[in-house]
């Protein structure tokens, strides 16, 4: 039993810490957007503040005000929590892919001629994705 206590200790460790890593990584997300949100949009508005009342009459001013209520900040932090997911995938794709191989060194020759098309058909698509958005 005495060999068997601490791996079970570790394990209920690492579950806890698997259950509370969401928890943790939602607040921080909260903490951030609402931080985000707000420096952005006291920025906002001090610098409109500084502005004459004959830049908000020009109408050729109308597509900076439109952009600016909009929810600027909303549109930062999409740009944020994509990179943020864009960063932990290639990562984890990594590490499975360096654990393969010091696995299976010769998994290289099965990934590497599925993994370029694979490659370029994802930047194709993501491509003509951005063009018709």
């Amino acid at each position: 039993m005495s060999d068997i206590l601490p791996w079970a200790f570790l394990e209920f460790g690492l579950t806890v810490l698997e259950a509370i890593a969401p928890l943790a990584e939602k607040f921080c997300t909260h903490r951030l957007q609402n931080d985000v949100n707000l420096r952005i949009t006291s920025d906002i508005l001090s610098h409109s503040a500084n502005l004459d009342a004959a830049f908000f009459e020009n109408p050729a001013n109308r597509d900076i005000i439109s952009r600016a209520q909009q929810g600027p900040a909303e549109h930062f932090m999409m740009f944020v929590l994509e990179s943020y997911s864009l960063a932990s995938s290639l990562l984890q794709t990594l590490s499975l892919v360096a654990i393969l191989i010091m696995i299976e060194p010769l998994i290289l020759l099965v990934i590497a001629p599925f993994a370029v098309p694979y490659l370029f058909f994802n930047w194709r698509l993501s491509k003509t994705r951005y063009q018709e958005e």
